[in-house]
């Protein structure tokens, strides 16, 4: 799931992952230019996948979440949600608005293709059209 030719990752840091039982655990994110990881924080050197959310299909949010005063919500297509837990006001910004670019980055470039194909669709029917009469 991590490895591909075109994944940068973009930063890293501590959080607080918040179960939808309200169980609070100390973990870690990667944000990457099209993913977020989130794993728990190692014990012995290993870390342990919490969730993985490709940025193409979420949505990002600010969330009320009692115990924790700045939390942000990450909604992935409706097949989970996570709750992650900063700091301070700063970070829970931050890591708002980066994620909300990556994920308007990744729609758009979706739309694009999805254009271009439909663009290479009507030039090859109008070819086939040309050729036929």
């Amino acid at each position: 799931m991590i490895l591909a030719p075109t994944r940068q990752l973009l930063e890293e840091a501590d959080i607080i992952y918040i179960s939808t039982k309200f169980k609070y655990t100390k973990a870690h994110y990667f944000l990457f230019n099209d993913l977020l990881v989130v794993v728990k924080r190692p014990r012995a050197g290993k870390y342990k996948l919490i969730a993985g959310v490709p940025l193409e299909q979420a949505l990002v949010n600010h969330v009320s979440v009692e115990g924790v005063p700045f939390a942000v919500e990450v909604i992935h297509a409706g097949l989970q949600k996570l709750w992650l837990g900063v700091k301070t006001e700063e970070e829970k910004q931050h890591l708002t608005e980066v994620l909300s670019n990556i994920v308007d980055k990744k729609l758009d470039d979706l739309c694009k293709a999805e254009q271009r194909k439909t663009m290479q669709r009507m030039h090859l029917h109008s070819l086939v059209h040309w050729l036929v009469h």
